[in-house]
């Protein structure tokens, strides 16, 4: 349990670093490694893995539309 309360901290703080250098911050690329490091179940690992892989925002966008 400890560990799934330790991984949803770190997810939270990848989604907002990822946020950051999606949107050109400079900083996150040298925290995220170690942030990823951080994870501790495979559940949470797989979560960051899709977290990196897609742009901030393509889950808003995908269904956006005027």
């Amino acid at each position: 349990e400890a560990k799934l309360v330790n991984d949803a901290d770190q997810i939270s703080f990848i989604l907002e670093l990822k946020k950051m250098a999606d949107t050109g911050a400079k900083g996150p690329e040298k925290w995220l490694p170690v942030v990823l490091k951080r994870l501790k179940t495979n559940t949470g690992k797989k979560i960051a893995q899709s977290v990196m892989e897609t742009h901030w925002d393509e889950w808003w966008m995908n269904d956006y539309s005027e």
